[in-house]
């Protein structure tokens, strides 16, 4: 998903964690929405390093594929590239993981999935849905 949406421009800085995960009852109707646990540790697992920051335009923790270089520039725990001075008294994946449950566990609880501008709310019918759809 990151990677679709990133080449199709599709964001300015990258996803917040309740839309990727909320995104399933799109792309995989059929499978049970992930935890936030299960979500960082398959990203985790993954073979490409992420990028996290916190974006100035919505106020919370984005997520997108990060560029080889910023490995060497930014601070990392195992394979998030922290952007900027998100997580900073964490020093490792689990507090990494505590930190978001605190932050989006009642958001996920209500489906709130979307930020837009200082609202959390649903998935947009006529523009993430579509998206979405791309994807399968």
């Amino acid at each position: 998903m990151l990677q679709h949406y990133d080449s199709n421009n599709y964001f300015q800085n990258g996803l917040t964690l309740p839309f990727i995960i909320g995104s399933r009852t799109y792309i995989e109707t059929e499978e049970k929405l992930q935890t936030i646990r299960q979500i960082i540790e398959d990203f985790k697992d993954s073979n490409c390093f992420i990028n996290v920051l916190k974006c100035d335009t919505i106020g919370t923790y984005v997520f997108r594929i990060s560029e080889p270089e910023n490995v060497s520039i930014y601070r990392c725990i195992d394979n998030f590239v922290i952007i900027d001075s998100s997580f900073s008294n964490c020093t490792n994946i689990k507090e990494i993981i505590i930190e978001l449950e605190s932050l989006y566990m009642n958001l996920l609880i209500s489906k709130s999935f979307s930020k837009i501008g200082s609202e959390w709310s649903g998935f947009n019918l006529k523009i993430d849905v579509p998206r979405f759809k791309e994807i399968k």
